[in-house]
């Protein structure tokens, strides 16, 4: 999209622990067994612009009043200007009845 290329221009780093890049708004074609989950993965190496460094680690806290982030190995990095995209995380245990409707439900909720 444009604005991973812009994106791409000014930022030098991208900061993400996982290997795996899953293209989430694509979910919805696998619920619809249009697309398997395999095929809304690739290597989060390929996702990444020529202009990037990958930094695979974790921000585990963000300090805007320093310009710093944290890293779960401990290194801090210094910024000028941050974009935080946070992704998701599934839990479907807080989801009440989700658990037993993804095992039971006769129709593959």
């Amino acid at each position: 999209t444009i604005s991973i290329k812009a994106a791409a221009y000014f930022l030098t780093p991208k900061i993400t622990g996982s290997e795996t890049h899953v293209y989430q708004p694509g979910w919805t074609l696998a619920g619809a067994g249009l697309k398997t989950v395999d095929e809304l993965e690739k290597p989060q190496s390929e996702c990444i612009p020529q202009n990037t460094t990958w930094i695979q680690s974790y921000a585990n806290q963000v300090e805007p009043e320093k310009n710093l982030v944290q890293l779960d190995n401990g290194r801090k990095i210094t910024y000028d200007y941050l974009i935080v995209a946070a992704g998701i995380e599934i839990n479907f245990n807080r989801i009440k009845g989700a658990i037993d409707a993804l095992d039971n439900d006769p129709q593959h909720v």
